[in-house]
């Protein structure tokens, strides 16, 4: 599909014989920039703007309602699709490529760590480097200042599936059956842990105990003092692929479909959880709630009080295999290549992230940010903490508004900003509009240049976008 100008200034589809025609000579704001800035600031818009646009904004509303939007999206929204035979096109991409703008939700940006040549399955934190196991058997350590490798371990035989990170030490996992120990400071392996006769798909860290879970179906406690096996837990029917700690309670999910919980003062099993139709692959806690996913595509909550089961989250449309948590939201990963935000105050799916083209293997949350590792060779960091980014879409929904509060609202949140986040919007709009800066001189030339042509401070660029945008907010439609 390829594009070009039609007489409003919309992309047509050239392939096919169906134009947009424009309605009735007016001005306008969005509609009347080239296709590419015009679609470059669509997906940014907050839901509650769009509507607003919407209502008044004639050949916006007439755009976006008369022709299905997939004709704009091929190459602008690659990851698009309407999944529901319910909701037109619209509808759809209101809900897959606006909700990251709610505020209710969260905003985010995302960055990707490219350098793995196979599946990232598994993920640990440690202030500011990320670490990383993978099916190319290799653990990659990672700046988070400057998003770049730093080193690679190198030593086991086949895929590492996991990986546990204490202070200096970090412990890998892998379908060679063994358990590796490396010491940070030299990134050399210390030790290697045998003993398990099958893959090693999950570890846990607790004080010097580490848990380990296998497809020989058992778990092993190892004394990391002496690195030596002193029990080995045996009930599962199938692979142990999740462990979690709570004091003295082990619980651990597996490809029997059950979760066990394991009574640590005497290594015995005291409850076994059933409920799904599949295999259990991630677990997470909070307080007295246990989350578990499946590859019945579905999550369960359960009253770790009285061992029940008290709802099922359904959205996902592939198995549902890493979770984590945030306060009020939990995060899940899945093979249909998305990530879901579930407000747990109404178990409801709040959100999906989009941008993985493969599975969704592990996820990990660290104050504001959550990171992602994938079958597509990549780790994606989403940052929650970007108020830079929730007052661009503001202002960039101002840009056709004429409802000069509307401005003024963003302008005094931008405002209150820090400097830098202020740079961050300014190089938005720069790089947007930039381009087009002898047609639209009021915003993208005369914000970053003063009449001198020197750069501008800050507080003038301000005030350069905010008298466009009013002067444009004043514009009749």
């Amino acid at each position: 599909m390829s594009f070009t100008n039609s007489v409003i200034g919309i992309p047509i589809n050239t392939r096919g014989t169906t134009t947009l025609q424009r309605p009735a000579p007016q001005t306008s704001g969005l509609v009347n920039l080239p296709p590419d800035v015009f679609l470059k600031i669509l997906g940014m818009l907050p839901i509650q703007h769009f509507g607003v646009l919407n209502q008044t904004c004639r050949q916006f509303c007439f755009i976006t309602t008369v022709e299905p939007l997939t004709i704009l999206l091929s190459d602008y929204f690659p990851n698009f699709q309407n999944k529901d035979p319910h909701q037109t096109d619209l509808q759809a991409l209101k809900e897959q490529h606006f909700n990251n703008s709610n505020p209710t939700k969260g905003v985010y940006a995302s960055h990707t760590l490219q350098g793995h040549d196979r599946a990232v399955r598994g993920l640990a934190l440690d202030g500011q480097r990320l670490f990383s196991g993978s099916y190319d058997k290799t653990i990659k350590i990672w700046d988070l200042n400057n998003n770049r490798c730093t080193a690679t371990l190198e030593g086991h035989d086949r895929a590492v599936t996991c990986i546990a990170l204490d202070g200096q030490r970090l412990f890998s996992g892998s379908l060679d059956q063994t358990i590796k120990i490396w010491d940070l400071n030299t990134n050399t392996c210390t030790a290697t842990l045998e003993g398990h006769s099958g893959h090693v798909y999950s570890l846990l860290l607790d004080g010097q105990r580490l848990f380990s879970g296998s497809s020989d179906k058992t778990i092993k406690i190892w004394d990391l003092n002496t690195n030596t096996c002193t029990a080995t837990l045996e009930g599962h029917s199938g692979h142990v692929y999740s462990l979690l700690l709570d004091g003295q309670r082990l619980f651990s999910g597996s490809h029997d479909k059950t979760i066990k919980i394991w009574d640590l003062n005497a290594n015995t099993c005291t409850a076994t959880l059933e409920g799904h139709d599949d295999h259990v692959w991630s677990l997470a806690q909070d307080k007295h709630k246990l989350f578990s996913c499946s590859s019945d595509e579905t999550i369960k909550i359960w009253d770790l009080n009285s061992n029940t089961c008290t709802a099922t989250l359904k959205g996902h449309l592939g198995f549902v295999v890493s979770l984590a948590l945030d306060g009020q939201r939990l995060f899940s990963g899945s093979s249909d290549h998305t990530i879901k935000i579930w407000n747990l105050n109404t178990n409801t799916c709040t959100a999906t992230l989009e941008g993985h083209i493969g599975h969704v293997h592990s996820i990990a949350m660290v104050g504001k940010r959550l990171f992602s590792g994938s079958s597509d060779h990549t780790i994606k960091i989403w940052d929650f903490n970007a108020p830079d980014e929730a007052v661009f879409h503001e202002i960039a929904a101002s840009l056709t508004s004429n409802t000069p509060a509307i401005v003024k609202d963003a302008m005094d949140r931008f405002d209150r900003m820090p400097t830098k986040a202020k740079n961050a919007i300014y190089g938005e709009l720069y790089s947007i509009m930039a381009p087009f800066a002898n047609d639209y001189p009021g915003c993208a030339k005369d914000a970053f240049h003063n009449q001198n042509g020197q750069s501008s401070t800050p507080e003038q660029r301000a005030e350069a976008i905010f008298n466009y945008l009013v002067k444009r907010s004043v514009t009749q439609d």
